[in-house]
């Protein structure tokens, strides 16, 4: 179930359809409240035609030895930019992330075969609840996400007003990314393409552990040079980067 509530507050932000581009900027607050925490981190998302930013108030590894704050998606050039600091960038094209997923589930498949996956349980984990509310202008209704007991549950506000073309993301997450979850983590529920999240809380023994809410829409006078490069920006390419990590192990 942990693993469930994470996965489905880190796909917020990865989860509209493929048509009809909203273009704009939305301020995101992730709020985690489990174990005794009380860690806040604020995303920010801005879409225009071909390209989506997101930027994270914190630091994520990439891969080892590489953290990033943001990740820029060009769907015009067929590739992921990930922002490692000021002046550099690392860059990785579509064909790079497509030859990199390959080996990785060979890989798998040499160490635990090749069981199907058992199916996601639609008809008894996911009611529409009925419920219904305006955010920012925009009308939501309210799904909710059964987990392994009455007090374990996500709800999920949806809004099939906006609609994002995320391109490359959400190819990717078709062609390779299912293979990296189990079957409790219904991601269809997310990488729909009728509707994207307002609002969203997790439930554990009735109360709030997790919470990822838009707290602020933008479709005017928003700054659409994120989705560009500077000049002064200095892309590493995946290969490089490949080889610089065989050789820090060395």
């Amino acid at each position: 179930m942990k693993k469930l509530l994470f996965i489905t507050i880190v796909l917020l932000v990865i989860s509209a359809p493929s048509y009809a581009q909203f273009e704009g900027n939305m301020k995101i607050q992730v709020h985690d409240r489990s174990n005794g925490n009380s860690d806040v981190t604020d995303v920010s998302l801005t879409t225009t035609k071909d390209r989506i930013f997101i930027e994270s108030g914190q630091k994520v590894n990439v891969v080892s030895g590489i953290q990033s704050d943001g990740i820029l998606i060009r769907n015009d050039l067929q590739d992921f930019v990930f922002r490692t600091d000021d002046d550099e960038a690392l860059k990785v094209s579509k064909s790079d992330l497509d030859g990199l997923i390959k080996l990785i589930q060979r890989f798998q498949g040499q160490s635990s075969g090749s069981e199907s996956k058992e199916k996601f349980d639609w008809e008894n984990r996911v009611e529409e609840t009925g419920n219904t509310r305006t955010m920012h202008g925009y009308h939501t209704s309210e799904i909710k996400l059964k987990g392994e007991n009455e007090d374990q549950y996500v709800s999920i506000w949806l809004t099939d007003q906006i609609k994002i073309n995320w391109g490359l993301l959400l190819d990717f997450w078709y062609e390779s990314g299912e293979n990296f979850t189990d079957s409790d983590v219904p991601i269809e529920l997310v990488l729909n393409r009728n509707s994207f999240p307002l609002m969203m809380d997790v439930y554990d023994e009735g109360e709030v552990v997790y919470s990822a809410n838009v707290t602020g829409i933008n479709t005017g006078s928003f700054d659409r040079s994120v989705v560009e490069l500077s000049d002064n920006v200095r892309l590493i390419g995946f290969t490089d980067m490949m080889l610089n990590m065989f050789r820090q192990r060395r």
